[in-house]
């Protein structure tokens, strides 16, 4: 394994044994960030034409070809930038995804007034 594979997991692990669940939530949140923007430029870069004798041809291609993996990536870095207090936020889930979400949202400092919930029930899940 990479050394930075190891260092993910001495984090998530020490995060985890603390107890710490909203900070958890937020290293998990930033490394599938990271992963995406970096799936969504590798894909821009392999599908060149460039590379076309050492990849294979893609099974399943996106309509507006490049456009869905350079959205990706802005809409990464826009999340990414922050600052959230200044956000409105949607949050739709179950009871506890929205508790979670909402706990996560308070120690981001985003103000109460800014959040709007929609509680899925049983029946909707």
């Amino acid at each position: 394994m990479d050394w930075w594979v190891w260092v993910l997991v001495i984090v998530v692990l020490a995060l985890a044994l603390t107890g710490s669940f909203v900070k958890l939530a937020v290293v998990s949140a930033l490394a599938r960030l990271v992963t995406y923007t970096g799936v969504s430029a590798a894909t821009l870069r392999l599908r060149s034409p460039r590379f076309a004798d050492r990849v294979a041809a893609a099974s399943f291609v996106a309509p507006l070809g490049p456009l869905v993996p350079v959205v990706a990536m802005l809409v990464s870095a826009a999340i990414a930038a922050g600052p959230w207090p200044d956000h409105e936020v949607y949050i739709c889930g179950s009871p506890g995804m929205v508790r979670g979400s909402l706990d996560a949202l308070d120690t981001a400092g985003v103000p109460r007034d800014r959040v709007h919930i929609e509680e899925l029930n049983e029946e909707e899940l």
